[in-house]
């Protein structure tokens, strides 16, 4: 089954990579009724039931050290960049002013991008409790999405991806040191981040793992509702597919 909408705004363009993220993120929830209702047409009462109970179970058992995990880094990252923030300011040396600044700034994005990609069990089961106007399958299907991100979100310590991303983004906040301060601050620097992005994957808790492969062996599988979207070229501005 496809759907399609036609965006003809030509002031897209510059924000098209924004526009595709927002999508991505906003759009599935949008069309999850119609399709978790396919996905799950095959399914009892009662085995909708135990499969939303068992998930909803694991991951409110998950939720103190998911939000430890959120709740514990951002205030890290937001001490860090109140101390160096200050210090930025305070140092009577230029080149102590920009590397302490650089510090700030890579501590505040940090923050940022974890404050926008939070973790997805640090709430728990509440986000699928909230769906009170929904049906049954459409909030199981909207657990096993939960469940799945939160497993997802513990395997990115062994990405290889994830790493090299927290490798180039403290290389790239090295470089302005090197810019506009002096180089032999940034060695330091570059590794002190790399430590931290580091501790930051490796700490990700990984229990969401566990509690897939035992939803998975209980149940026999998944019924998560699988969507996914195109933004392709059209006349006078973008065509967005989705496909489910």
């Amino acid at each position: 089954m496809m759907g399609c909408n036609r965006i003809t705004v030509e002031a897209l363009r510059p924000v098209l990579a924004v526009f595709a993220l927002l999508a991505r993120i906003c759009i599935p929830g949008f069309m999850l009724t119609q399709a978790a209702a396919a996905q799950t047409a095959g399914l009892s009462e009662a085995e909708i039931d135990a499969r939303l109970t068992f998930i909803e179970s694991r991951l409110d058992a998950g939720r103190r050290d998911a939000a430890l995990w959120q709740n514990g880094w951002r205030a890290a990252y937001a001490g860090v960049a109140a101390v160096q923030g200050t210090l930025a300011f305070t140092e009577n040396k230029k080149d102590d002013q920009v590397a302490n600044g650089v510090g700030a700034l890579r501590a505040v994005t940090a923050f940022t991008l974890l404050t926008l990609r939070p973790h997805p069990g640090s709430k728990g089961a509440d986000p699928v409790r909230v769906l009170t106007g929904e049906t049954r399958m459409v909030r199981l299907a909207a657990a096993e999405l939960l469940l799945k991100r939160s497993a997802r979100r513990a395997e990115e310590r062994y990405s290889p991806r994830r790493h090299l991303i927290n490798i180039g983004m403290n290389l790239a906040f090295g470089g302005m040191i090197c810019a506009f301060g002096d180089c032999a601050d940034a060695p330091l620097s570059v590794l002190i981040g790399i430590a931290g992005g580091e501790a930051a994957l490796w700490t990700i808790p990984t229990q969401a793992v566990a509690d897939l492969q035992a939803y998975r062996r209980r149940f026999g599988g998944q019924t998560e509702t699988r969507i996914s979207w195109q933004m392709l070229p059209a006349p006078g501005g973008i065509q967005l597919r989705g496909r489910f």
